[in-house]
């Protein structure tokens, strides 16, 4: 006898079948794991490596994920650590698997915020335990909190009590102060990174002068008609060494205008080597200018210290 209007538009739809994620990248042992949770009747969807499984389970939703720990492009314990720091699939219960089964290796998997691990070989009863029960209790969870989405609407500022304002103030001030910490750390990491973008300039800025002196040395010494291939080759040098300087100069003056101050830090300096180092630079210049540096320096001349 068919079924009335009213019996079909009340009757209840079918519940979607559960979603299990495999990720291993040996295909055998994604075979043998299918096979050990069919009885608990879920869709299975496998990966080779970690990255194939973050898309899958962005894009699928699984209610369970089993991981191998040693795969390619991201290892499981990565995925692990993925998952549980996105809001969006930190619930999702996970199950690590590997060869490696000491207690060092099995207290790793679980720091790493998996919910079970099991060791290879599989046993069959220690998989479907393990899958069956992860499973009913995320099941639970996700239908005590759409019963209590469902029944207890979320107050309003008018209907609560003093309590529960004097409760929602403390939260806000903490989140507050979470807030202010983080923004205090960003500020450290930016005048960090401000500090080293100076330095290196810097340092540029130093590398750069040899190359002056040696291409206007190299100009007078080889005196070459100015039309010459010769000629252009050593003013295209200079012409971009200008541009370069140019560029540190302005990335110099940027770095000035977002550190606030730099921390000294001191180092012992040879300062034998570092004058045969300055008279070298500087030598071109003398010799363009018909000058001579004569240096002499003590044997005995101790390391600098900076302070």
């Amino acid at each position: 006898m068919p079924q009335s209007a009213a019996n079909r538009s009340s009757a209840k739809p079918a519940p979607a079948k559960r979603k299990i994620l495999i990720a291993d990248d040996e295909e055998m042992i994604q075979e043998l794991l299918t096979t050990l949770v069919a009885p608990l009747r879920c869709d299975v969807l496998t990966a080779r490596d970690g990255d194939a499984a973050l898309d899958l389970i962005k894009s699928e939703h699984p209610h369970l994920v089993i991981l191998d720990v040693a795969m390619p492009k991201r290892t499981g314990l990565q995925v692990v650590k993925s998952l549980k720091s996105d809001l969006a699939t930190s619930s999702i219960p996970i199950v690590l698997v590997t060869a490696l089964t000491s207690e060092t290796d099995i207290k790793m998997g679980l720091d790493s915020g998996a919910d079970a691990v099991i060791g290879k070989p599989f046993s069959t009863q220690a998989v479907l335990d393990t899958v069956g029960k992860l499973l009913e209790t995320q099941t639970a969870s996700t239908k005590g909190a759409e019963e209590s989405r469902s029944t207890k609407p979320e107050p309003s500022f008018e209907t609560m009590t003093r309590s529960q304002l004097l409760i929602y103030a403390k939260e806000l001030g903490d989140l507050y102060r979470k807030t202010e910490v983080l923004n205090e750390d960003l500020q450290q990491q930016r005048q960090e990174t401000f500090h080293f973008f100076n330095v290196l300039c810097h340092e540029i800025r130093t590398a750069l002068t040899p190359i002056v002196s040696s291409t206007g040395l190299l100009a007078e010494t080889m005196k070459a008609p100015p039309q010459s291939t010769d000629a252009r080759l050593l003013n295209n040098i200079a012409a971009g060494v200008e541009i370069l300087k140019a560029r540190v100069e302005e990335l110099l003056e940027l770095a000035g205008l977002q550190t606030k101050a730099f921390k000294v830090s001191f180092t012992s300096v040879d300062v034998k080597a570092l004058l045969h180092e300055t008279c070298d630079i500087l030598q071109p210049a003398a010799r363009r200018n018909h000058q001579r540096i004569a240096l002499h320096i003590k044997d005995n001349l101790a390391p600098h210290t900076g302070r």
